[in-house]
């Protein structure tokens, strides 16, 4: 529980949380440019398996950082 660790830790797993949140961010963001630019069906199924992987863990992290009250 975040409620016994120390302020200091607490910092960092924020930090580490929000850099996630927008790497996770950036990462949706390339697989619908790579998505908008494929012509190739197999492309085409490729990057909506990452923009749907991309989405998940972007909501899951969202999730994480509210709990977290951040």
């Amino acid at each position: 529980m975040l409620f016994f660790r120390k302020p200091a830790a607490i910092t960092e797993e924020y930090a580490a949380l929000r850099q996630d949140l927008i790497n996770s961010r950036e990462e949706f963001e390339r697989a619908l440019s790579n998505f908008e630019q494929a012509v190739d069906p197999d492309m085409i199924d490729c990057y909506i398996y990452a923009l749907n992987a991309a989405s998940l863990r972007y909501k899951f992290l969202l999730n994480l950082a509210k709990e977290a009250g951040i």
